[in-house]
């Protein structure tokens, strides 16, 4: 399968399997850092396709409509891969057309997601809410969490990379670089 490239929206959905990160601009910098700590645990750069990843490895292929290449994608995926998806949610989530469509995409196809909410954002039915999802404050460029979100983060990034049958990292380095990369409250 070809892979994915772009600004979807404020959802970062990343699709493992052929797996995906979409999201609203704004929040890139959350999303490239969980991005780059799915990569660190463990799930390959190529393995995930998100929009606005620095990484040419992870973005669609030029000159290939967005909405076209994500319709396939949940085609295909929905009939012969395992999809694992991550919604970055936000308050600006619902205003964005792209991240309505990808969530309404996941929920058509019931694929296995998990939720990094940033700013105590409320996420919603269709997407899992009753299970406990990570929240991390982002505040003039800089992502911030305590204690408690630190582990649950650590644990939803090796749950996602052993979901998908990759080798996670150790708990304790994914808490360290973790650690490395924000600030702790």
């Amino acid at each position: 399968m070809t892979h994915f490239n772009g600004n979807l929206i404020d959802v970062m959905v990343l699709f493992l399997g052929e797996r995906s990160i979409s999201h609203s601009y704004g929040n890139k910098a959350v999303c490239d850092f969980i991005y780059d700590m799915l990569v660190y645990t463990g799930v390959p750069g190529d393995a995930i396709i998100y929009t606005s990843s620095n990484s040419g490895d992870s973005r669609i292929p030029q000159k290939q409509d967005i909405f076209d290449y994500l319709r396939e994608f949940f085609v295909n995926s929905y009939s012969d891969e395992k999809i694992y998806v991550i919604y970055v949610t936000s308050e600006e989530m619902g205003g964005s057309w792209p991240a309505v469509s990808e969530v309404g995409a996941g929920w058509i196809t019931q694929n296995q997601h998990d939720i990094f909410n940033i700013n105590n954002f409320n996420p919603r039915k269709p997407l899992d809410v009753d299970s406990p999802w990570a929240n991390m404050a982002f505040e003039e460029g800089n992502i911030r969490l305590n204690q408690m979100e630190l582990d649950i983060i650590a644990d939803k990034l090796i749950y996602a990379c052993t979901q998908l049958s990759f080798n996670s990292q150790p708990k304790d380095d994914v808490l360290r670089e973790i650690r490395r990369r924000v600030l702790i409250a």
